[in-house]
């Protein structure tokens, strides 16, 4: 036996390297195959995009071939038509050269025609003028009977001779019209054998053109009728292959996405299972601790339940405050609203009141007035009294008005209904561009808060705070808090908006005013006894008016309400005082 060993077959050695081949060459062998694919593709793409671009070329070469083919026929259909053209114009020319040949024989035929009819009515004339003659000579009777006797075998001569004559001129005049009638026909023969003989030849050279521009026009016709079918056969062809080329380019790209998607899925995959091998373990080990925290975490759910209880139950305590807040609104609105009405109230009152005491006081110093000056003069009169009357009675009529419009003024003025949006606007709203804005909001807690401080703190507190702490509050809580109001020579704090009006006083004027209306009477006086000075009633009006005589403050709603009370009560009985005055007068 032989010690060798045996060397195994081509076949087995192949079997034995499939075999043996790694993942890595088996990978590195399938990658190679993917790109030698790839290149094979790019080269087909690339010979395709070749070959559709040398068939463009081709059809444009062919292309250009054609248009330069058209383009000499067309050149030579031009050259041919302008020919065309000549010939038509030169075949005018020969008309109207022949049409005026025409014309001018006619004109002289008729020329002589009027000439030979002239000289037979002028010899006429002349035989009838010498038979006249003849006629009136008496002394030549005999002379004429020998003449008539030559006259008649003359006569008869003559007679003889116009026969001949005629025979002759008819002879003259078949001639003439039989050499008219030649050189007519001789003329009209030449022009129609000129004429023939042009249209023959321009007939035959127009019918040979007329023949090959025909048969070039049809020869061209065919050609573009074949040429547009081409052209569209090859534009229908074209679409379809760039619409085919478009399929193929768009299933080329998705097979390409698809083909590295299901690589990228591959890759994905396999780190997947081996994360998710490491995972395992590592959940293992994990699942171990999570069971020791699943009690910790079963307690405090149990806990956050028992918190969500209490916080559903401080929402409901939120919401309850949240309505007694509103509650509370609604009732400072109401009150905000009754003081804006009383104090309307107390406005028109004090404007009436004004008004009254300065007409009382204007009719007061005017009849003061009168009584010094009459009381120095010393005298009185019945027009005097008549004055008195006469002016009590337009400060009575003056009262009345003021009166009667003071109680028109508080008829017409409405009560601010408290339901509507305007009882909440200095709370809730503020005034913008468009409309009412809502202010800034504030957490329910700091309301609370708020409304807290506001009920523990006393009263006294408050009505000591001073002008600029009450502004700040405003601002803060987004209120609009009435003020006391100064009328005289003080400013005053508007209940709606807040700000500040100011009220200028005429003190300084008006003194200056009376003190000239003294200086006046003192020159009056000095200067005669007996005059009476002119009384300054509307001056002393216009002053006493523009005095601001009330100045009393309203701190709280029940004073406004007794002054409004007080001051009904006293307009009411004021009226009634001035209207029995007015009929006791008019007694």
């Amino acid at each position: 036996m032989s010690t060798k060993k045996k060397n195994p077959t081509k076949g087995d050695k192949g079997n034995v390297g499939n075999e043996n081949l790694s993942r890595v060459d088996r990978k590195f062998y399938e990658l190679e195959i993917t790109h030698i694919n790839r290149n094979l593709a790019t080269a087909k793409r690339r010979l395709a995009y070749l070959e559709k671009r040398n068939e463009e070329l081709e059809k444009a070469m062919s292309m250009e071939e054609q248009d330069e083919l058209f383009a000499t026929l067309q050149d030579d259909m031009e050259k041919r038509t302008k020919e065309i053209f000549t010939l038509e114009a030169f075949i005018n020319e020969m008309l109207r050269d022949h049409q005026r040949k025409e014309d001018e024989y006619k004109a002289h035929i008729v020329d002589l025609e009027k000439k030979y009819k002239a000289m037979q009515n002028q010899l006429k004339s002349d035989i009838k003028m010498l038979t006249g003659k003849l006629a009136t000579l008496a002394e030549f009777q005999l002379e004429r009977d020998r003449i008539l006797d030559l006259y008649e075998s003359k006569n008869l001569e003559l007679e003889a001779m116009e026969h001949k004559i005629k025979e002759f001129e008819v002879e003259m005049e078949e001639k003439l019209i039989v050499s008219k009638e030649e050189t007519r026909e001789q003329v009209s023969g030449q022009i129609n054998r000129l004429v023939e003989d042009f249209m023959r030849s321009t007939e035959t050279r127009n019918a040979g053109f007329v023949r090959r521009i025909m048969r070039e026009n049809v020869a061209l016709r065919q050609e573009i009728q074949a040429i547009l079918k081409t052209y569209f056969q090859m534009k229908l062809k074209v679409e379809n292959a760039e619409r085919r080329e478009y399929h193929l380019r768009t299933e080329n790209q998705t097979f390409k996405d698809l083909k590295h998607q299901l690589l990228l899925n591959a890759n994905n995959k396999h780190k997947i299972i081996e994360n998710l091998i490491s995972n395992y373990e590592k959940l293992k080990s994990k699942h171990v601790e999570i069971s020791k925290y699943r009690y910790l975490y079963e307690n405090l759910m149990q806990r956050s339940d028992c918190d969500n209880k209490r916080k559903m139950k401080t929402e409901e305590k939120l919401k309850r405050f949240k309505q007694r807040i509103e509650l509370i609104e609604r009732e400072k609105n109401k009150l905000m609203n009754t003081n804006q009405r009383l104090e309307l109230d107390v406005r028109h009152l004090r404007e009436t009141i004004n008004k009254t005491k300065s007409a009382i006081l204007c009719y007061v110093d005017s009849t003061n007035y009168l009584k010094q000056t009459y009381k120095k003069l010393s005298a009185v009169n019945i027009e005097t009294e008549e004055y008195f009357r006469a002016e009590r009675q337009d400060l009575l009529k003056s009262l009345q008005e003021i009166l009667c419009l003071h109680m028109e003024e508080n008829e017409n003025i409405q009560a601010v209904s408290v339901e509507t949006l305007e009882r909440s606007k200095s709370s809730i709203y503020r005034i913008g561009d468009v409309g009412f804005v809502p202010l800034t909001q504030q957490s329910l807690m700091d309301l609370f808060k708020r409304d807290e401080e506001e009920i523990c703190q006393p009263q006294q507190d408050i009505e000591e705070s001073s002008i600029a702490e009450r502004k700040v509050i405003q601002v803060e809580r987004g209120l609009f808090i009435p003020e006391a109001r100064q009328v005289q020579n003080e400013q005053l704090i508007d209940v709606e908006v807040g700000s500040d009006l100011y009220v200028s006083s005429s003190e300084p004027e008006d003194q200056d005013e009376v003190e000239e209306v003294a200086v006046e009477e003192e020159e009056g006086e000095s200067s005669s006894d007996e005059e009476i000075p002119a009384i300054p009633l509307k001056r002393l009006t216009e002053e006493k008016e523009s005095k601001p005589l009330i100045g009393e403050k309203t701190s709280s709603i029940a004073g406004a309400e007794e002054a409004t009370s007080r001051y009904s009560v006293l307009s009411s009985d004021l009226l009634q005082t001035i209207e029995e005055i007015q009929v006791e007068e008019d007694m």
